[in-house]
């Protein structure tokens, strides 16, 4: 079977990555993403796959073509993109809603450049382009993942709200067979999204023109950054 080894970096400019991480780290990460390739190489491990993530914000989205070319020069196999989600005020700056057409411009050229080097890149949804629309109804979340935070809570996936479930309660199968996750599941198939899914561009893509689609869904985080923007919660 094939083995995903998936690397934040966010950056392939030390600066940028220590503002982004509050880290030191970057020479070390790259030193050993090509230990890795270079023990890929020895063993001829074609089934290890080197998937570099990238989160966009306002400080790096400039950047993105440049990594693209670094991640080519690593020899990774892809590059996969995510918008910032704002988790808390101080993020609400970092978000390339913000930023709308440059955000698209450096997607284009980014994928030109991934074109170039021959490496898989994946991104989100450009705005406004209409794409979104063909898209719709893409989110494999509820079939694919489980995510667990440090106190246990399973959320179906990284945007979600409410936990579904607790792992000190009841063991996983449990949690995935259960009637809300069910429910969930089956909004997909009947192309109804979820009340927890209604704002996010997973479920519906033609959402990344709305700022609640980069907003984080934990309520009281949500409250108090719907507040600052002077929004109302309408869930």
């Amino acid at each position: 079977g094939r083995y995903d080894l998936q690397i934040s970096l966010h950056a392939s400019d030390p600066l940028i990555h220590r503002l982004l991480t509050r880290t030191n780290y970057y020479e070390q990460i790259i030193g050993y993403i090509r230990t890795i390739n270079a023990l890929k190489k020895e063993k001829n491990a074609a089934n290890l796959y080197i998937n570099l993530i990238f989160i966009i914000t306002s400080l790096n989205i400039e950047n993105l073509p440049s990594f693209v070319d670094f991640a080519g020069k690593l020899g990774v196999n892809s590059v996969t993109c995510h918008y910032l989600t704002i988790f808390k005020p101080e993020h609400i700056k970092l978000s390339c809603f913000f930023m709308k057409e440059t955000t698209n411009r450096m997607f284009d050229e980014a994928q030109r450049r991934a074109q170039k080097h021959n490496i898989q890149f994946f991104l989100p949804p450009r705005f406004g382009t209409g794409e979104a629309v063909k898209a719709a109804g893409s989110c494999r979340d509820p079939w694919d993942h489980l995510f667990v935070d440090a106190l246990g809570n399973a959320l179906p996936c990284c945007y979600a709200g409410e936990p579904i479930g607790n792992l000190h309660n009841s063991d996983f199968l449990s949690i995935w067979n259960n009637e809300e996750y069910k429910r969930l599941r089956h909004s997909f198939i009947t192309g109804k999204p979820h009340s927890r899914c209604k704002d996010c561009f997973k479920s519906s893509p033609v959402n990344i023109d709305d700022i609640r689609s980069h907003i984080t869904f934990r309520s009281n985080n949500k409250k108090e950054i719907f507040e600052i923007l002077g929004m109302k919660d309408n869930s």
